[in-house]
């Protein structure tokens, strides 16, 4: 029953994530749970096998008029998570991010006057890199490769890969080595831990068993 149970919860997930992202360019294996808040007036594309969850809060992908959201493979957005884009939010692949993190490239409007738009630039977060719990991450920033973010950080200025940034504004606290960081071993597959473990193999036998799930869904 475990097995069999694991097998629905993974077809659901696919299923859902086709259902409720109809709107945005899905990759292979992209797993949803729960109902996040979509606007995709602009781009939003989200590479194979990342997870999403937006079930204990509500998750937000916003790609305004002429913005893009690129999410890389095997990353993990958890519940609560909001993304908004008025120009580029470009995240790589392995990345983790924690519930409620914010991550906005615009300013919405200058301080002290509504009607003013305020500055915006693109945001980058590369590979392997981990926002944790009610971080932010604002307009213009470069978060590098295999850095942390610490909870509650607010991100201003570019982070150093592997490095571990904390406080507001963030500052480095850590400089990591490369071998510290789990970006330095096998990609991250969320999915894999909703499929049996007869059927995982090396990804291909696990795709494999969902593959009649993804072409119902996309019929």
């Amino acid at each position: 029953m475990s097995r069999l149970s694991h097998v629905l919860g993974a077809a659901y997930r696919v299923a859902n994530a086709r259902l409720r992202l109809w709107r945005c360019r899905l990759g292979r294996l992209v797993t949803l749970d729960g109902a996040p808040r979509v606007n995709a007036a602009g781009t939003i594309e989200i590479g194979d096998r990342v997870a999403i969850r937006s079930r204990v809060a509500t998750t937000e992908l916003s790609a305004g008029p002429g913005a893009t959201i690129r999410i890389g493979a095997h990353s993990f957005i958890n519940h609560g998570a909001s993304l908004s884009a008025r120009v580029g939010i470009t995240i790589g692949e392995n990345v983790q991010i924690a519930p409620h993190v914010v991550v906005m490239d615009s300013d919405f409007h200058a301080v002290g006057d509504l009607s003013d738009p305020g500055k915006q630039a693109p945001i980058v977060i590369e590979d392997g890199a981990w926002l944790a719990i009610r971080s932010t991450v604002l307009k213009g920033v470069t978060v590098g490769r295999g850095a942390v973010v610490a909870a509650g950080a607010v991100v201003v200025k570019d982070v150093p890969p592997y490095s571990v940034v904390a406080g507001v504004p963030a500052k480095v606290i850590r400089q990591m080595k490369a071998d510290e960081h789990q970006d330095a071993a096998a990609p991250l597959e969320p999915t894999a831990a909703l499929i049996p473990k007869e059927t995982r193999g090396d990804g291909a036998s696990a795709s494999a068993a969902l593959d009649p799930i993804i072409t119902a869904a996309n019929r």
